[in-house]
């Protein structure tokens, strides 16, 4: 008889997980024999979720030219065998020219470690130097994705470059990505450990050039599959108006710089559908993590004001139900609402299409109306009409059961009619409804 310990914690890790159903057991001077069994399932526990800007069409800034946040990692225990990563992409477009979102990317993410180099050209992932697990690493890189997807067209691969203002800090290094064709990126590892630090981050618009093409950081060459850093090429392509995009990150006494290079023809503005996407990977795995993220602004070039982004969307999720054990949640640090994205093990983390509000704190279902109905009147909506609107995720998750009337609201009190109770409005044809009742 054989008694086999597959996971003593009772918590899947990343070294007992199995691809087949097979159980092979070996003996001395025996063949191995294989067993087919039934594989146990963690539903919820290994699914990356990801958060983007709830906003309504209106809402959306069309003309971003600048973005601001501040994070801190609060706890990062992990080892070599368990990677966290917290993406923090966003994407780049320009209104008058026919091409979709994200032709260029830029990335902010979060590693639960980071590597020790020198800015010396290209360089393989692999030969970066020492890594430093359970220590956090900010990996600012630029992308370089065009021709990956088969509507991008190769001609438009190769046209990127970064310049971080401290080498030493901030060194680059330049490789593929998970052995895909034409996936690679120009990356910039801090050296340092940052957990602990409260760090702010802005991305600016910067001035259009056509010169100054040189110590970009080495791109891989656009035509080669193959990736490797024999294919490297120094300077960016002439011919070409490329924009600078500017990276400011501060923390303590420090701050460091980086100046982004992109098309403008592509890059005029940071795309209104992914003024940033946060998301996570390998949370599953064993140890702790914990980010909190907050102060999140988007900057309009009409009116150069910062535009707070208190409400997210869970807009990616591998499971429909909230993942248990790691995720996406709202918190609390120094006794403000935030964003935290953690792998606790608790089963308090949201579900796919959930709203959490940092100004109310309270998160819930994307609001969804599944019917609109007239009342004591014909089926059509007229002046004067009363209206019912059934639906999920209308009404505060703070209402009281009974719901609230427009008899108490302060607008009725003084001989007007309510057009909010509490947060809830309606607008039928542009112009603002009086509201009756919410429940």
């Amino acid at each position: 008889m054989l008694a086999v310990s597959v996971d003593p914690s009772g918590l899947p890790t990343t070294n007992d997980r199995y691809d087949s159903g097979i159980v092979t057991v070996s003996a001395p001077g025996a063949p191995p024999i294989n067993i087919p069994v039934a594989l146990a399932t963690y539903e919820g526990l290994d699914g990356p979720s990801g958060i983007t800007p709830y906003l309504a069409e209106t809402e959306k800034v069309q003309d971003a030219v600048g973005f601001r946040y501040k994070f801190k990692v609060q706890v990062n225990s992990g080892n070599e065998e368990t990677l966290k990563i917290l993406l923090f992409s966003r994407s780049f477009y320009n209104p008058n020219r026919p091409e979709p979102f994200g032709y260029y990317e830029f990335e902010t993410n979060l590693y639960s470690d980071w590597w020790g180099y020198k800015d010396e050209g290209c360089v393989e992932f692999g030969g970066l130097g020492v890594n430093h697990p359970g220590q956090t690493g900010l990996w600012v890189s630029i992308p370089d994705y065009p021709a990956v997807d088969p509507s991008f067209p190769l001609a438009m691969k190769g046209r990127i470059g970064i310049r971080p203002s401290d080498l030493s800090a901030f060194p680059r290094g330049s490789y593929g990505i998970d052995g895909i064709p034409f996936l690679t990126k120009i990356e910039t590892i801090s050296q340092q450990d940052m957990t602990g630090q409260d760090v702010s981050v802005q991305i600016s618009r910067g001035d259009t050039f056509a010169d100054d093409l040189s110590n970009w950081g080495y791109r891989l060459d656009p035509t080669r599959a193959d990736n490797l850093p024999s294919a490297c090429l120094p300077n960016l392509p002439s011919g070409f108006t490329y924009r600078k995009w500017q990276v400011l990150v501060s923390f303590g006494t420090k701050s460091y710089s980086w100046d982004l290079a992109m098309p403008q023809d592509q890059a005029l503005y940071i795309s209104p559908d992914q003024l940033i996407a946060i998301t996570t990977e390998f949370f599953q795995t064993s140890g702790a993590f914990q980010a909190f993220i907050w102060d999140l602004n988007g900057q309009s070039e009409k009116t150069m004001l910062w535009q707070p982004l208190t409400r997210w969307g869970v807009t990616y999720q591998i499971h429909s139900e909230r993942n248990t054990g790691s995720g996406v949640k709202l918190g609390t640090y120094l006794g403000n609402r935030v964003i935290e994205f953690s792998c606790d093990r608790t089963d308090t983390y949201s579900r796919l299409y959930d709203v959490l509000d940092l100004a109310t704190g309270e998160s819930g279902p994307m609001p969804t109306v599944s019917a609109v109905q007239t009342v004591g009147g014909p089926g059509a909506v007229a002046p004067n009409a009363v209206i019912h609107i059934v639906g999920t995720g209308l009404a505060p998750h703070s209402l009281e059961p009974e719901g609230i009337t427009w008899l108490g609201s302060p607008e009725l009190a003084a001989n007007r009619m309510p057009t909010v109770l509490r947060s809830v409005s309606v607008a039928i044809g542009g112009k603002p409804a009086y509201i009756l009742y919410v429940s």
